[in-house]
C-alpha cells in the first residue's frame, strides 16, 4: 500500500534541503580593513660660494668687493644662512692672517647690503638670511670691506687669507 502523502513528504524534504543550501550560500560574509600608505620627502639643500678676493689693497684706504653665496633648496624648504667669524676672529672682528709663527692681521667685514650696514653672521653680532627654496640656485650677495687702517696700525706687505664657514640650516 502506498502512503498517500509520499509526494508531499518528498516535496517537503526537497524544500527543506533547498532552504538549507540557500541559507548556507546566504551566510557568506565580508569584512574590511585599512591599508595605511605613507611617504616622507626630506628637505635638502646645497650651498656654494666663490672666493672673495680683495686683490692688492692700499691699507690707508677702504677696499670693497662683492661676491655671492649660492643656496639651492627643494621647493618649499625653509632655510637660514649664517656665516661664522672665520678662522681668525678676535673680539667680534673678522681678520685675514699672514700665517706663520708671528702672523700679521688685516681686519675685514662681510655685509648683506650694498650700503655695508648689515653684517653677515651671528658670530660678529650680525644677522642671518632666511629664505624658501624654489628648486633652483638662489644667489645671496656678500659685500666685503677692508676698512682703512690708521698709520702705525697697518699690516705689512704679504698675502693674507681667512676661511669663513657658510652654514645653511633647513
Amino acid at each position: 500500500m502506498k502512503h498517500p502523502n509520499w509526494y508531499s513528504v518528498t516535496a517537503a524534504v526537497l524544500a527543506v534541503a533547498c532552504v538549507c543550501v540557500a541559507v548556507g550560500v546566504s551566510q557568506a560574509s565580508t569584512t574590511n580593513g585599512t591599508l595605511s600608505v605613507s611617504a616622507t620627502i626630506g628637505s635638502s639643500c646645497t650651498v656654494g660660494a666663490a672666493s672673495l678676493a680683495f686683490g692688492s689693497i692700499d691699507p690707508s684706504t677702504s677696499s670693497n668687493v662683492v661676491g655671492s653665496i649660492s643656496v639651492s633648496c627643494m621647493a618649499g624648504a625653509a632655510y637660514t644662512v649664517d656665516l661664522n667669524g672665520g678662522l681668525n676672529l678676535n673680539s667680534g672682528i673678522r681678520r685675514m692672517s699672514s700665517g706663520g709663527p708671528t702672523p700679521s692681521y688685516v681686519p675685514y667685514s662681510l655685509y648683506q647690503d650694498a650700503a655695508r650696514t648689515i653684517q653677515w653672521g651671528t658670530a660678529v653680532s650680525g644677522t642671518t638670511e632666511n629664505g624658501t627654496g624654489n628648486g633652483a640656485a638662489q644667489s645671496l650677495p656678500v659685500y666685503g670691506q677692508v676698512p682703512a687702517q690708521p698709520v702705525g696700525q697697518q699690516a705689512g706687505p704679504g698675502s693674507y687669507t681667512d676661511s669663513v664657514t657658510v652654514t645653511v640650516s633647513f
